[in-house]
């Protein structure tokens, strides 16, 4: 009798850890599926308790959509919301530092600012590509200007590209969601021999 009855505790054991595998392989099986020809797009905020919206949609920081152009929107309580329209071709990570605006956010970021080093920085919420450079690929860097200019003046972005490649950074900067013609060029041209 008790030999029996620890065989259907053994077959009991059994039938729910092959349950479970079967859960576990349609799960992935469905993920890969629901997330075929997506894209994986990473915000990051700073703060990072801020919401992110797509197409005014509420969203995870980490989201997977389908390519094709979208309105970012990044909002949190005492801070000025950011806005940026991309192009999503592939999987890509954007940065967000809100500009704050209440007395409690500009005190947050003077007593939290520093952790998070260089990824705060006030004239992001103006130039808010500072937060993305420098853009480096195998053709290209793109690099903040040191030139002094006025507040008002456009940013100005340095690019240095091998000769006939200095529209892909302007490409790049387009696909990030940025006008590239909200800012000035310093162009440098290099020879990959």
């Amino acid at each position: 009798m008790e030999n029996t009855q620890l065989t259907k505790t053994q077959s009991n054991i059994i039938f729910i850890i092959v349950l479970l595998i079967i859960a576990a392989i349609s799960w992935g099986i469905f993920t890969a599926i629901d997330r075929s020809d997506k894209k994986l797009i990473k915000v990051v905020t700073l703060p990072s308790t801020a919401k992110v919206f797509i197409n005014d949609v509420a969203s995870p920081h980490d989201s997977y959509i389908t390519p094709g152009t979208y309105t970012i929107r990044v909002e949190d309580k005492g801070f000025a919301n950011a806005e940026r329209k991309v192009v999503i071709t592939e999987d890509d990570t954007f940065s967000v530092a809100l500009a704050p605006e209440s007395d409690d956010a500009k005190k947050w970021i003077q007593e939290n600012g520093e952790k998070y080093g260089e990824e705060y920085n006030p004239q992001s919420s103006i130039n808010p590509i500072l937060v993305q450079l420098p853009l480096r690929n195998i053709l290209y860097t793109v690099t903040a200007g040191n030139e002094v200019t006025k507040p008002t003046d456009p940013l100005m972005l340095n690019v240095t590209a091998f000769v006939g490649y200095k529209n892909a950074p302007i490409d790049k900067i387009r696909s990030m969601g940025y006008d590239p013609t909200d800012y000035n060029y310093k162009f440098n041209s290099t020879s990959p021999f």
